[in-house]
């Protein structure tokens, strides 16, 4: 893993106020693992947020909502439904989730949610502090200052400045963690449960306050949430127990594949040598593999497809004479995938709507997943995609090399739709998942409407939200030669519109298609 000093930090203005935060005790944080099943000990908080990287000050404060809940172990919903396996809590029995999967959670849309906790500590006497962070952030292909995203911010309250701000937005987390569901923008990228240490060197006595916010897209239809455990400072009281921290890598792939597993973030509060890391590959709670932080290991070609628990233990080396001390065990997920299967196979989109002007075109894709609907990552398999009835022509079918294969339909000059199906080895794709097939429409350029408003708001709008038109206006009547020029507009739904301040001459419209 890379250590967390490397990550990207984001200098940012001290808040003011403490925001009513309680102070903890003992300079560490209360109820840091959240196993009271609550909240208790930490201030929630959160609004809208539309945009940008400042904080506060880019961010709406509102009475609610607060997405963030505290959450029990089990797979974090909007990965399950991709055919992932992350859980929820990486130990004991409770973690906490800033912010929601709101698609998932709530059967909703994103509504521009943030959500943060937040807590003060008197009389820090700690060099650093840790925890543990699992991020779900929706792909959503906006600008980054557009993306869901999380931050994690340290205050010193003492000597009013900030001491850490760090931004991870969909697009740059580190790639040696950052796993995709799926190249489209309604894909997930997560991380999985990851160790952090964050460094608070000469603060000794000092008044320290932690923020932790997450956030979906400032375009609304994109979610994003941090899962959070394991949030210690280190005073200096006793020895305490390494702890283990492990990563299989990758941990998606066939049965036979060699795999790395990493032991490498693993971790001890006092800096103890860790010299022995141990691996359970049956949860016996028997070493199955010993050696250095870094080990390889071919999984057994008997294994059958799913998902399977691995653990990890470390040792570390104390000063004679007392003993060597062990770390609890710690899981990692793997997940073995089977051969590709057509039956549970999918085509996608289900529908789609283009031009009817011999120039229009769609990508019909077919992502490969085993028989527990896997999405399988490689390609190699025999798939073609064809037009089975209707009208439209496709191309011939692309073998991507990440488990999609895809093929380009071009619309007719004519109205009327074509229905794409898919084989796979000669089998049909998706009769075991309902998605057997891809319908695309095509239209002629629709009918436009416009009204003017009481103040001056010109709206155009049209029957399908598909369209990617430019809006434009002159404010001269048409000669032997207009000039037109572009206006900003916005898109909600289906409904294009420019407002106008009050002018002394008519303006005119007209919508352009690409």
């Amino acid at each position: 893993m890379k250590p967390w000093s490397a990550l990207r930090l984001i200098g940012v203005g001290t808040l003011a106020a403490v925001l009513g935060a309680r102070s903890a005790h003992a300079a560490d944080f209360f109820n840091g693992g959240f196993e009271t099943g609550s909240f208790d000990g930490w201030t929630q908080n959160g609004g809208e947020w539309v945009g940008g990287t400042n904080y506060p000050a880019d961010y709406s404060f509102g009475d609610s909502p607060y997405q963030s809940a505290i959450v029990e172990p089990g797979d974090v919903h909007c990965l399950a439904g991709m055919g992932v396996s992350v859980n929820q809590v990486r130990s004991g029995s409770y973690a906490a989730r800033i912010n929601s999967n709101d698609s998932y959670i709530t059967g909703g849309f994103a509504n521009c949610h943030f959500s943060q906790i937040q807590q003060t500590v008197s009389n820090w006497n700690s060099p650093y502090f840790s925890f543990d962070w699992s991020a779900v952030l929706q792909d959503s292909g906006h600008a980054r200052v557009s993306r869901p995203h999380f931050r994690v911010i340290v205050e010193d309250l003492t000597t009013a400045t900030t001491i850490h701000d760090i931004a991870y937005y969909s697009d740059n987390l580190p790639p040696d963690m950052v796993q995709r569901t799926g190249p489209s923008t309604e894909d997930w990228a997560y991380t999985g449960w990851q160790h952090a240490q964050l460094n608070t060197p000469g603060l000794t006595g000092d008044t320290l306050k932690l923020t932790i916010l997450a956030s979906d897209c400032a375009q609304s239809g994109h979610d994003g949430a941090l899962y959070v455990d394991n949030i210690m400072g280190t005073p200096g009281t006793g020895n305490e127990l390494p702890v283990a921290v492990p990563v299989v890598r990758p941990n998606r792939v066939p049965a036979g594949t060699t795999v790395t597993l990493d032991g490498s973030g693993s971790h001890d509060l006092e800096n103890d040598s860790i010299d022995l890391y141990d691996w359970d590959f049956d949860r016996d709670g028997v070493t199955d593999l010993s050696g250095e932080a870094l080990q390889t290991w071919t999984i057994p070609s008997t294994w059958a497809p799913g998902t399977y628990t691995l653990n990890l233990r470390v040792r570390e080396q104390l000063p004679a004479p007392t003993p060597a001390q062990w770390s609890a065990w710690a899981p990692a997920t793997l997940t073995v995938l089977g051969p590709p299967d057509a039956s549970h196979s999918t085509v996608s989109p289900a529908t789609a709507s283009i031009l009817a002007n011999g120039q229009s075109t769609k990508v019909i894709t077919v992502q490969a997943r085993d028989v527990n609907d896997n999405v399988l990552n490689t390609g190699g398999e025999t798939v073609m995609i064809s037009l089975s009835s209707g009208t439209g022509t496709n191309s011939s079918t692309t073998d991507n090399g990440n488990g999609t294969y895809t093929a380009t339909v071009t619309s007719p000059t004519t109205a009327g739709s074509g229905t794409f199906t898919a084989t796979m080895g000669e089998i049909a794709v998706g009769t075991a998942v309902g998605a057997q097939q891809s319908v695309v429409t095509y239209f002629f350029p629709p009918y436009l409407r416009a009204a003017l408003t009481s103040t001056n708001t010109v709206v155009i709008s049209w029957a399908l939200s598909e369209i990617s038109g430019r809006l434009q206006a002159t404010t001269e009547l048409p000669t032997t030669r207009s000039i037109w020029t572009d206006l900003s507009y916005q898109t909600n739904g289906a409904t294009c519109s420019r407002i106008e301040s009050p002018l002394a001459s008519n303006n005119f419209y007209r919508l352009t298609l690409p």
